[in-house]
């Protein structure tokens, strides 16, 4: 597991026995989507959480928020949407002024944390894997949400796209021209 900076002096017990994904995966296959359960009158016990509360777990920057949102991270059961992934890895890069590294590790300890169930968790992990090759997050989770097309447009073709044809990404990267 990648190790985060802003979790190593962190008080949750969650962040010092994070288990890897293949441990926490039957428990986050059954309470994957809320609505479902929802729709089909079962209740479930899962909360979503938004991205202050995972921005104040991480930053630390506010000593009451970050306890509560220490203890619901410890709690677990959470469902975490790929949109608040997104928007926390905005957060710790622009607003908090942080090395897209070290977000990328923070993304990468959020998803292997034990009773959190992140949205099309295998797309997280591939923008993560694409982010280290120098892809903006965003871009890199736009491509693994393409994953089953022949190929992703874009007019970024001086960084998006050649950076996803020098890493050989498939769906191919492609600037549309005239």
């Amino acid at each position: 597991m990648r190790s985060c900076a802003w979790c190593a002096g962190a008080q949750s017990p969650v962040s010092r026995t994070a288990q890897p994904y293949s441990a926490t995966r039957d428990r986050a296959s059954r309470s994957t989507n809320c609505r479902v359960l929802w729709l089909s009158g079962r209740r479930p016990s899962v909360r979503a959480v938004d991205t202050n509360i995972l921005a104040r777990y991480y930053l630390q920057d506010d000593a009451r928020q970050s306890r509560i949102a220490q203890d619901i991270i410890a709690g677990g059961d959470l469902f975490i949407p790929k949109t608040v992934v997104l928007e926390l890895e905005r957060v710790l890069r622009a607003v908090a002024a942080q090395p897209a590294a070290k977000v990328l590790d923070c993304l990468a300890h959020l998803i292997s944390l034990p009773g959190i169930v992140v949205e099309d968790r295998e797309q997280i992990e591939a923008a993560i894997r694409h982010g280290d090759h120098g892809i903006d997050f965003a871009d890199a989770l736009h491509h693994a949400a393409s994953a089953g097309c022949t190929e992703l447009l874009t007019f970024d073709g001086r960084g998006y796209a050649r950076r996803a044809e020098r890493h050989r990404l498939w769906p191919p990267v492609r600037v549309p021209v005239a």
